[in-house]
Formats: C-alpha cells, structure tokens, sequence
C-alpha cells in the first residue's frame, strides 16, 4: 500500500477520471503536430508493456499514425517514468535521441 500511496502523491494534481469524456473525440491534428515539433523523427512513443489505459496496441498504432518510433517498457504500467521500470524507459529515450 506504501507504494501506491508513493505513486498517487507524484500524480499531478489536474490528473483525474474527467479525461475518458475528452477522448470520445479526436483532438489532435497530427500532420501539425508533426509540423511543429520537425517532422517523426522526433516522435517516440513509449508504451508501458502493462498499461490498462493506454495498452500497447493502442500506442503502436498511434506511432504508426504519426509515422514515428514505437517502444515498449516490459513490465511497466501506464505511467512509465514514475514505474520501478523507469530506467528501461530512460534507456530506450537515451538509445533514441542518440541514433
């Protein structure tokens, strides 16, 4: 119980269960997201192996979407860097921004 108690007092105060209503539409227009940040090769998507919310299909096609790199934290849940499995997911961003 400590560790959940850990998890929720490093979630941001705006979190809450209001988001599902905000995903029943599309809200992002992805050629001017990719616009803006300078094309995929500056997309990563980082999915946690054993999110519930987010699952990994989910984020897979989203990459595919964006045209951008996909990788997946084995073992993670869905907020990957506050996860034990944090440093995975910093090492597959470290790999990344380095190629």
């Amino acid at each position: 119980m400590e560790r959940v108690e850990d998890l929720f007092r490093n979630i941001p105060t705006y979190e809450s269960l209001s988001w599902p209503s905000s995903m029943i539409s599309r809200f992002v227009d992805v050629p001017r997201v990719l616009e803006v940040v300078g094309g995929a090769r500056n997309v990563l998507l980082i999915a946690g192996g054993e999110d519930r919310l987010m699952e990994p299909p989910i984020v897979r096609r989203a990459a595919k979407e964006y045209g951008a790199a996909y990788e997946e934290v084995k073992g993670s849940g869905h907020h990957v860097m506050l996860d034990m499995f944090w440093e995975d997911a910093v090492n597959k961003i470290v790999q990344y921004v380095s190629t």
